[in-house]
């Protein structure tokens, strides 16, 4: 089992702790979250074979999301397209039992597709996720995002590889009932850097720390 008391993260010295409130004030227009310690488990597979097909949605409790699109599975899982034959499937920190689950599954698949490109890692160290919420989100992210982010063309379960400020990353729009919401999962060494950008670029328009879940 991991140390999990010794794990810090990418965010740490920031300090964001003493910043943090439960709640997005009602002149505050955006938030920050940071979420570190996502599970975070990559599939790669032929996604028209009907047999690894019905096994992932097996397994995560979806379908195969076609393109940009990120689907909901058991629990709080998220499953996300990242192109034609990869996905990665998000949880909420300390899924452990997850990775092993699929790890195990997909093993017996592979043996039984051989000769097919079949894998499931584990990155969770990969990546770190900011979750930037709140009414002018799209403006925020539109400084320094090239994509259009306008719901008519990237809809709350819309996901995308791209950049926010030129870091890399992957944006998962998932709004809550009544609020805008979207998930930046970023490299850790660009972390702070990005959280540094958002920071600044969202002051004009009120902005909140919310605390880690």
């Amino acid at each position: 089992m991991p140390n999990t008391h010794l794990r810090r993260s990418p965010l740490a010295q920031l300090g964001l702790g003493a910043l943090a409130t439960n709640a997005r004030g009602p002149e505050q227009n955006v938030a920050l979250r940071s979420i570190p310690f996502q599970t975070a488990i990559n599939l790669r597979g032929p996604a028209k074979d009907d047999r690894f097909a019905r096994a992932v949605e097996e397994i995560v409790g979806t379908p195969l999301p076609a393109a940009c699109r990120a689907l909901p599975g058991k629990g709080d899982l998220r499953l996300l397209w990242l192109g034609p034959d990869e996905w990665l499937a998000v949880a909420p920190p300390d899924q452990a039992h997850l990775i092993g689950v699929m790890e195990s599954a997909f093993g017996v698949l592979e043996r039984a597709l051989s000769g097919q490109h079949v894998a499931v890692n584990d990155v969770n160290d990969n990546y770190t996720t900011i979750e930037v919420s709140g009414p002018r989100s799209i403006d925020l992210l539109s400084k320094g995002c090239p994509l259009d982010l306008h719901p008519s063309a990237f809809p709350s379960g819309s996901c995308a590889q791209s950049l926010v400020a030129k870091a890399e990353v992957i944006l998962d729009r998932d709004d809550k009932p009544s609020e805008l919401r979207f998930r930046l999962m970023v490299r850790p060494s660009f972390a702070e850097y990005l959280w540094a950008w958002l920071s600044d670029a969202g002051q004009e328009y009120g902005l909140s720390v919310l605390t880690s879940p």
